[in-house]
């Protein structure tokens, strides 16, 4: 999936960080990148880069030029849920396969299961299911919901 740069920023701002995730400097045509150490209240307060060396925000190094490696990074795997259910203000958002190799994007209410459809999320019925939006992959369906979350005013 590929994403535009406005997209790209949208994930870098609902980014929920967490120790151990990498980050990457899109400018640097070296691929520059750095391994989050510390993160107080939601927010980055140091990093390593490739090379080992320890900053902090007040170290000339703008924290907020990085991006997230969401794309290939293992240790920021996690991270997609993490963001997406954040996003949504919603814990039970997931993600499950279906039979046909694709993936769809879910959550609960109350006790009714509910998936993504063309016109929001919806009641999952045996009636209805074949309305639910497949994505090619668990990684593209999160990205989707980060994506579609409402942005804080």
């Amino acid at each position: 999936m590929m994403l535009t740069p406005e997209q790209s920023a949208k994930i870098a701002r609902l980014w929920v960080p967490v120790a151990g995730h990498l980050y990457v400097d899109p400018d640097d045509e070296n691929g520059g990148w750095w391994r989050v150490l510390e993160v107080v209240e939601g927010q980055i307060t140091e990093m390593a880069c490739e090379d080992g060396w320890i900053c902090k925000p007040e170290d000339m190094v703008d924290f907020d030029l990085l991006a997230p490696c969401y794309w290939g990074d293992h240790a920021t795997a996690d991270g997609l849920p993490r963001t997406a259910r954040a996003a949504w203000s919603d814990p039970t958002l997931h993600v499950t396969p279906t039979l046909s190799g694709k993936w769809t994007l879910n959550r609960i209410v109350g006790k009714e299961w509910q998936t993504w459809t063309s016109s929001g999320f919806a009641a999952r019925t045996l009636a209805n299911r074949d309305e639910s939006v497949r994505f090619d992959s668990e990684h593209d369906a999160l990205i989707a919901a980060i994506l579609a979350a409402p942005e804080p005013a």
